[in-house]
């Protein structure tokens, strides 16, 4: 099954989805400290012969700018074709886009 991350920060909610056997295709997350982490993680093995982020596109883009329609056009995918969104939006108390 494939999924697209929004808010994806450093990928831990990604990685536990891929270790349950998901397939992240698109993630992004407007920090680019989160997406230097997130690209290194690329190629964690996970058991099973599975390797984290491996099929992903993953870029630094602020969510408000996207449209899903450019998101399916980078992955190669149609509109249904992803049949889970995932996303770990920011604790407004501890994000840096917040009043803190």
């Amino acid at each position: 099954m494939k999924f697209i991350s929004l808010f994806t920060g450093a990928g831990g909610l990604d990685l536990g989805l891929e270790m349950a056997g998901l397939d992240c295709m698109f993630a992004t997350d407007n920090d680019r400290d989160a997406i230097a982490t997130l690209r290194a993680n690329r190629g964690y093995f996970l058991g099973r012969g599975r390797r984290a982020f491996a099929d992903s596109f993953i870029a630094q883009e602020d969510v408000r700018l996207l449209k899903g329609q450019e998101i399916l056009s980078k992955i190669g995918a149609s509109q249904g074709g992803v049949p889970v969104l995932a996303g770990g939006p920011p604790c407004q108390s501890w994000s840096s886009g917040g009043k803190q």
